[in-house]
């Protein structure tokens, strides 16, 4: 009946406002035109209703009562327009303000297109989906996100179906995974990261991956990282703890290395054990390397690839200067001295210790660096260095003293020559410095060609023993 009256009206309305401007074509002001029409109208509805009944057919017996047909009349009008307007107006306002409606996704799909306001959306199965605002039909606003199981996804805001604005996601066994700023489904601006109910993160997010300043955090809850991060790793200024929160690194970082200058620390005594440049999170470039022990300073030059490498000055337990010259990967260049003149020798060893004098040549102490320095004296040439002999824990081309003879042949691969030395004054003075007996009848030993010009020399108690010490010399 509803839609009858509506169509009535409205065809009647139609047909006027049809004449109307047939009419009056000429005319600007068609509102006046329709003004004019609906008084015409309310004013025959009117004098219909106003008009008293004038006789008996005028009324409709119901029993032993007589009601006016046109009061009848008026009271199906009225209520048809109440309906109208409940209808059209009042329900679709009331309708996510009052009660939430429900809809089947893909089913009433015709029904929610057009809806704006609080829903539930439903599968097929009727278990919950989304519960929250609808724009026009999509999912907008604040709303909760449901998995078919039935715990929560995510609850927030959503733009258009995607997480936007601030929200949280949730894990299946319902602890917190994300809370924060979201942009297209993608954890962006400010936010925090949980790994399994433990912050991992605080701090600004890009495109899902940490960007900006923020900390990183232990599961214990103490600060890991901290400082700029870039595509999720520590890219710029920024610091480094320990589990237990003491810092250990301070400086630049690319790509989550340390990178740049930088500060290492000591974790037992907070001191620096080194400050310099990095890269790819190694010693490299220039720095300086300490002893937190007693806070002295060991080594200060040019390093590469973590190790001493380049130009620098090696220093004593006193914080004297022991060396100052090359070095080569993480120990004294030693070829570079083989051959030089005595002079060019004490400029970067300084004065031997002591002194062991033979018939052509003699023995230079340098204790604190656990060496000799054999030095050739020719009748008519100035003195220079003959041969270097390295004991204590020397590890140089990374083969350590200590190094079994079997292993030593595995790293240079082709053996160049063997021999047994017979012990002469030399050897037992290097014997007893070792702290080893004096009643070996002769080393074994293995020499090796570095190139045209220099040798290395391996000697062991056996032939299938350990290196216990090694000399450096020209060929």
């Amino acid at each position: 009946m509803l839609r009858l009256f509506e169509k009535g009206i409205g065809s009647f309305i139609k047909q006027w406002t049809s004449k109307l401007r047939s009419k009056f074509k000429s005319l600007t002001n068609v509102n006046k035109m329709v003004s004019k029409l609906l008084r015409s109208v309310l004013s025959k509805i009117k004098g219909i209703f106003i008009m008293l009944p004038q006789s008996k057919t005028d009324y409709l017996k119901v029993g032993q009562t007589y009601i006016a047909k046109k009061l009848l009349l008026a009271v199906i009008i009225f209520g048809l327009i109440l309906l109208f307007v409940f209808n059209r107006f009042i329900y679709p306002w009331a309708e996510g303000r009052f009660w939430t409606p429900e809809f089947v996704v893909n089913y009433d799909q015709h029904q929610y297109a057009t809806f704006t306001g609080k829903a539930k959306l439903l599968h097929s199965d009727n278990k919950v989906l989304y519960i929250g605002q609808l724009e026009e039909g999509r999912i907008s606003g604040e709303g909760t996100l449901y998995h078919p199981d039935g715990y929560v996804v995510y609850q927030g805001q959503f733009l258009q179906e995607l997480y936007n604005g601030y929200g949280e996601r949730y894990a299946e066994d319902g602890t917190l995974i994300y809370k924060g700023n979201f942009d297209s489904n993608m954890y962006n601006g400010e936010g925090q990261l949980f790994n399994r109910g433990y912050l991992l993160y605080e701090g600004q997010f890009r495109d899902g991956l940490f960007h900006g300043e923020g900390e990183k955090y232990y599961i214990n809850g103490k600060v890991w990282k901290k400082g700029t991060f870039g595509a999720g790793k520590l890219h710029g200024e920024g610091k480094e703890y320990s589990p237990n929160g003491k810092l250990f690194y301070q400086g630049f970082f690319i790509d989550g290395l340390y990178d740049g200058f930088g500060r290492k620390y000591d974790l037992d005594k907070n001191k620096v054990v080194y400050e310099g440049h990095f890269h790819k999170g190694l010693y490299h470039g220039t720095g300086k390397v300490y002893d937190p022990e007693r806070e002295r300073l060991v080594y200060e030059g040019e390093f590469r690839e973590g190790r001493y490498h380049g130009e620098g000055n090696l220093y004593n337990w006193k914080g004297q200067l022991l060396f100052q010259g090359y070095f080569h990967q993480g120990t004294i260049d030693y070829f570079r001295y083989v051959d030089v003149p005595l002079q060019v020798l004490r400029e970067d060893f300084g004065a031997e210790n002591a002194v062991h004098f033979f018939e052509h040549h003699y023995l230079m102490d340098y204790p604190d660096l656990d060496l000799f320095i054999s030095v050739e004296n020719p009748v008519d040439d100035p003195p220079k260095v003959h041969k270097i002999i390295l004991l204590g824990e020397k590890n140089f081309l990374d083969t350590p003293i200590g190094m079994s003879m079997e292993k030593l042949a595995e790293h240079y691969e082709e053996q160049e020559s063997s021999f047994e030395y017979f012990i002469d004054e030399e050897k037992e003075i290097i014997l007893q410095k070792l702290r080893l007996p004096l009643d070996i009848e002769a080393l074994h030993s293995v020499t090796y060609i570095v190139n045209e010009d220099l040798y290395i020399r391996y000697y062991a108690l056996q032939r299938e023993g350990d290196v216990i010490y090694y000399e450096i010399g020209g060929l």
